[in-house]
């Protein structure tokens, strides 16, 4: 998987979850400019496969919300958090400033087996295309790490791991590591 992009950094982060439920694992690549890619798998996936040539059908590009938010420096297949029976994908950008400088986000992408555009791009996706986690204070620095939980509340729904190195809730940078439990939206 090849971009043409210089200093893309790709695959400082990769990852794998089926994403639009075929049947397949698609592989999700991170790097360093604010943006990753879901490429769907198939039974024929190609020896050489160019980023430009994302269409949706064969997979899509996540473009981060802000610049600097350094989105896709983290990406990972995090199971079914929303109940739906498709794989979900969580992906950090650990220098988002919703709550200061450097609190972080965990952006939460929800799998579906409908198309999708070429490009999702953070800033103005949709509420049904998946959730945002902020960190809480400036320098939380959440998302560099994100994990598949499993179902650690037996609820029968997936759990999301994810770290917030920097925060300093209970003492400076002394960092804490969070689980959020999945769970069905609400009709």
């Amino acid at each position: 998987i090849r971009t043409g992009m210089a200093y893309e950094f790709l695959g400082r982060a990769v990852g794998s979850a089926d994403l639009n439920h075929d049947g397949y694992d698609d592989v999700l690549v991170g790097g360093l400019q604010n943006r990753a890619y879901v490429v769907h798998g198939s039974a024929a996936f190609p020896a050489r496969f160019e980023l430009d040539t994302l269409t949706g059908s064969n997979g899509f590009r996540i473009e981060g919300a802000r610049t600097g938010d350094r989105a896709g420096e983290s990406i990972a297949g995090v199971g079914d958090v929303n109940g739906d029976g498709i794989d979900d994908i969580g992906l950090g950008a650990q220098y988002a400033d919703a709550h200061g400088a450097d609190s972080g986000q965990v952006h939460v992408v929800f799998g579906r087996t409908a198309p999708r555009a070429a490009t999702l791009p953070l800033a103005t996706w949709a509420d049904g295309d998946g959730f945002t986690l902020v960190g809480t204070g400036a320098e939380d620095y959440c998302g560099l790490n994100i994990g598949r939980g499993g179902d650690l509340n037996r609820d029968g729904i997936a759990d999301l791991l994810l770290s917030c190195h920097g925060a300093s809730a209970l003492g400076t940078y002394r960092g804490a590591a969070y689980v959020i439990h999945g769970e069905r939206p609400a009709a």
